[in-house]
């Protein structure tokens, strides 16, 4: 598989957990009240985030660490000559990878807004979807 195929596969992989998120979004309205946690939805908005770094690094002929360090692969992406000047807001997710599958958010932490990660995330696939093209 070239790498631009293997990238675009991890794009793909990415969608799903991006149409995770919107729908467990939609669910939450039509519930009334949060129906899936912060957890969970803080680790499928990590999720997307982490495969569109591995796609972007692939896509540039790169391997990546099998790791689920957001700043890693976005200090793997520098290196292969990548802005990642407004990367910052998605390293923010990395807690939800590992941290926040095995442990609840402090009840002193501010509650996700969802509308607002969603929303970031997207604009983050979309730019590494366009980079794909």
């Amino acid at each position: 598989m070239s790498d631009l195929d293997h990238a675009r596969e991890l794009v793909e992989m990415a969608r799903g957990d991006l149409n995770a998120l919107k729908g467990m979004l939609r669910l939450d309205e039509s519930q009334g009240k949060l129906y899936f946690s912060d957890e969970v939805f803080g680790f499928h908005a990590q999720q997307a985030a982490e495969k569109c770094l591995k796609a972007a690094i692939a896509s540039l002929g790169g391997s990546y660490p099998m790791s689920h360090d957001l700043m890693s692969l976005v200090d793997k992406l520098h290196d292969l000559g990548r802005d990642v000047s407004d990367f910052s807001n998605i390293i923010d997710l990395n807690p939800f990878a590992v941290q926040y599958r095995y442990e609840s958010l402090d009840s002193d932490d501010e509650e996700l807004d969802r509308t607002a990660l969603l929303s970031e995330v997207q604009i983050f696939f979309d730019r590494i979807e366009g980079m794909l093209q």
